[in-house]
């Protein structure tokens, strides 16, 4: 009998290599194995094996199919065997999970060590810590459920909000009165670039996206790697603007993305609305940054979290004329992905009306509006509200002459506007940097490459989110932090 916990298995994510099967089955296959390693003592029938998952996920119920398909698919691996209608993991299949359990034990040990206080019982401590990170992570998995399947709207948004994703979880353990420390702790966690730190985050995603999609128990297929080949990706301007500036936070993250879209042989496309957008918001931000230099000092500068001032820093620019050329480089949309995936317009009269028609929906930039108020504590600029109507609009035809198409945003207010208004036979429009990596992941096909190397960029797409920047703002400084309302 495992010694290991529910939870501790909850938020275990195991791998079964590159292959051709469904991401679902892959997601099915990963709860299954932990419930066959919990009853290894048990009769295992399918039926029992059915509810088991449904326990441990605390759902109403799983499909009997796809716990079938799981099973097949473990035992085509080697990690399962049936005998006389009762499964049980094979020696590889335990070994591979008391292997993973050792090295998350080891991970979970250092990240303790390394952020929380160690006056806590450390038993108490490594039990609330795995539950406060499946509490945080139940939300993300959540909303990348609904991102790709049909038939899933999204119901609640991403609560970033640490103080109350992690709330039951103190009183679950009686330590009310470190409330303070440990929550502090937990985000330094979360925003850690220190790679065992990401690595750690990557792992227990990964499971809670595996046990969420599971948990949905959605009947129709979620999206595939399959899906997204070949298809034709429209980028938000805010996407551009990674592209052009190497030094934002998340340009790594695109940088790896691009190779896979590469590989995937994705065509990556603007529209000139969004090209229009850009233009508006470089010039912006070149009028912004000479200003500010001519004010102050390199220590203030080097203390900004403005993307266009610290690429143009790592640059080496230094004086006005410097500042002035570096802009002149990124004034226009770039044209490629690190050189590796090409960037181009998408543009042609049927294309063009279809954004128009999108800067007209006033329902649809009402409801875009309020997606963004409801989650911030300003409004959304005019016309942005009409740039991303104009955006779904052309997404929405293309999609209406067969093509395969999918709308690339780092508007986390949009992405979840378009979830929950998604078409129940349909996929969602709206794609995220994380959605994609784990799908990427999840699926381990395609691009070629260990998607464990996904793991600080997902570290670092998560700080985002949660963590808008700190940003040093003397006086009148604070009016040069925003290029747009993201």
């Amino acid at each position: 009998m495992s010694t290991a916990t529910t939870n501790e298995l909850i938020a275990l994510h195991l791998r079964y290599g590159q292959g051709a099967e469904p991401l679902r089955v892959r997601a099915y296959a990963q709860i299954v194995a932990k419930v066959l390693y919990t009853n290894a003592e048990n009769d295992n029938t399918l039926q029992s094996i059915s509810k088991d998952v449904a326990n441990a996920l605390e759902c109403p119920g799983v499909s009997r199919k796809q716990i079938a398909q799981a099973l097949h698919f473990l035992a085509e691996h080697d990690h399962a065997r049936e005998s006389r209608s009762n499964w049980s993991l094979t020696d590889k299949g335990r070994e591979t999970i008391d292997s993973d359990l050792t090295r998350a034990a080891a991970r979970i040990t250092s990240v303790l060590q390394r952020h929380f206080s160690q006056r806590i019982d450390p038993t108490i401590l490594r039990i609330w810590f795995t539950e406060a990170c499946i509490a945080f992570f139940h939300g993300f998995g959540d909303r990348w459920a609904s991102s790709i399947c049909r038939g899933a709207p999204l119901k609640t948004s991403i609560n970033v909000q640490f103080e109350d994703l992690l709330k039951p979880s103190l009183k679950n353990h009686k330590l009310e009165s470190e409330a303070e420390d440990l929550i502090r702790s937990f985000r330094l966690f979360v925003t850690s670039a220190v790679p065992e730190d990401a690595e750690q985050l990557w792992s227990v995603g990964q499971a809670m996206f595996a046990a969420r999609l599971v948990a949905a128990n959605i009947s129709g297929d979620p999206i595939t790697l399959r899906e997204i080949q070949g298809s034709t990706i429209l980028l938000d301007t805010n996407v551009l603007l990674v592209a052009a500036l190497e030094k934002h936070r998340l340009a790594d993250s695109l940088s790896a993305l691009g190779r896979a879209f590469n590989q995937l042989g994705i065509r990556l496309k603007f529209l000139n609305i969004s090209r229009d957008e850009y233009i508006k918001i470089v010039d912006y931000n070149y009028r912004t940054t000479l200003a500010v230099v001519s004010k102050y000092g390199r220590e203030i500068l080097d203390k900004s979290y403005n993307n266009f001032l610290s690429t143009a820093l790592a640059r080496g620019c230094t004086e006005q004329d410097h500042f002035e050329t570096f802009f002149g480089t990124i004034k226009d949309p770039p044209y490629s992905i690190d050189d590796s995936q090409a960037i181009s317009v998408l543009d042609y009269p049927e294309l063009e009306e279809s954004v128009k028609s999108g800067i007209k929906d006033e329902q649809l930039k009402q409801k875009i509006a309020e997606a963004w108020s409801n989650a911030r504590l300003r409004t959304k600029k005019p016309k942005t509200v009409e740039h991303d109507a104009a955006l779904i609009h052309a997404g929405r035809f293309l999609r209406a002459q067969k093509e395969r198409c999918w709308v690339l945003t780092l508007d986390r207010t949009l992405h979840e506007y378009d979830l929950r208004h998604t078409h129940h036979k349909e996929y969602p429009l709206l794609l995220s940097f994380d959605v994609l990596i784990q799908i990427l992941g999840l699926e381990e096909a395609g691009p070629g490459f260990d998607p464990t190397i996904f793991a600080p960029i997902m570290s670092s797409i998560i700080a985002y989110q949660l963590e808008p920047a700190l940003v040093y703002c003397p006086k009148r400084f604070s009016t040069y932090i925003n290029f747009r309302n993201y």
